[in-house]
């Protein structure tokens, strides 16, 4: 990755984009872990619950960070960080990321341009392997 594209921290620190994006994501989460729901929190527990999720359960810390605010405003009963693995499996969360998911698209992507182009002949050749019934046929 070029050194333009990185997003530098420090003076020495560089981060990529991405990467960048989902540590800030798992520092709101924390926070808003402490702040709202529990605030006597080991915090490498739940660190240690956070990474599980998304790094050896594939799920993207945007989602968990929706599901916290979500479970939050909601006043899902939430004690404990080990809580999260349930909160991310309840299907009224999944439905709401999905439409809020819906809703950030560009309204790019739903536009359809047809170009059109010259008529391109088409052929047709049938292959001549035998089958299952000319096996048959040949008895």
């Amino acid at each position: 990755m070029p050194i333009e594209e990185a997003v530098q921290i420090n003076k020495n620190t560089y981060y990529h984009k991405d990467c960048y994006k989902q540590s800030q994501e798992i520092k709101e989460i924390i926070d808003l872990f402490i702040n709202y729901i529990d605030p006597l929190v080991v915090v490498s527990q739940l660190r240690g619950v956070i990474n599980n999720i998304i790094f050896n359960k594939f799920i993207d810390s945007e989602y968990i960070l929706f599901a916290v605010k979500y479970a939050i405003n909601h006043k899902i009963n939430l004690k404990h960080a080990m809580g999260l693995h349930y909160i991310i499996g309840y299907k009224n969360i999944q439905e709401a990321y999905l439409k809020e998911k819906t809703k950030k698209q560009p309204e790019t992507n739903k536009k359809i341009e047809i170009i059109e182009t010259e008529d391109l002949p088409f052929y047709f050749n049938p292959s001549k392997q035998k089958g299952f019934n000319d096996i048959i046929k040949e008895w």
